[in-house]
């Protein structure tokens, strides 16, 4: 005698159409007409994905519209919601790659390399620069920013060494 098992099956994905759905407005601009594109879904967990994907892809979002007709999140609550953080000063103010201040910071941050800077570390001229490669300064760059650095008191150059100072170790910690 073979068992056979029975199998309790959920028929809801083979006929959609049984519940009233939920609707999101979209467009892919602004509309003053009143007339959106509308989107069906089966719960209100799918019409706020479907507007998170909507808003993703830079459409407008006016409205999600709960089964009985009544708008549920408008065009405002939903760009509140799908809004990404955004801080509100910058970390690191954007600073061109070739300014002297921007130059003489990158200097000391690299001066040490691996090592914990301390006052009186020396390094040549020449590997200095070679560190600082990936900013492709020519050379009146970096003069630029040597000077910025030596101005401040952050270095000392001499025989082409350059030499840390406890304001450039401040400075490079900070």
């Amino acid at each position: 005698m073979a068992y056979s098992r029975k199998s309790v099956v959920s028929a809801d994905h083979l006929n959609p159409g049984t519940r009233p759905p939920w609707i999101v407005l979209w467009e892919t601009t602004e509309r003053s007409d009143g007339r959106w594109n509308a989107v069906r879904n089966p719960s209100e967990a799918n019409a706020i994905e479907c507007a998170a994907h909507f808003l993703k892809l830079g459409f407008v979002v006016h409205a999600i519209k709960d089964p009985s007709g009544a708008v549920v999140m408008d065009a405002q609550s939903i760009a509140a919601r799908f809004a990404p953080n955004q801080p509100s000063t910058p970390v690191h103010p954007e600073r061109r790659r070739s300014e002297p201040e921007y130059v003489a910071l990158t200097l000391l941050r690299n001066f040490a390399d691996d090592r914990q800077p301390i006052p009186g570390l020396m390094i040549a001229l020449t590997l200095l620069q070679a560190r600082l490669s990936s900013l492709a300064l020519n050379p009146p760059e970096f003069d630029r920013g040597m000077s910025f650095a030596v101005d401040r008191r952050w270095l000392t150059v001499g025989d082409g060494i350059a030499t840390l100072t406890r304001e450039g170790c401040l400075v490079a910690l900070g």
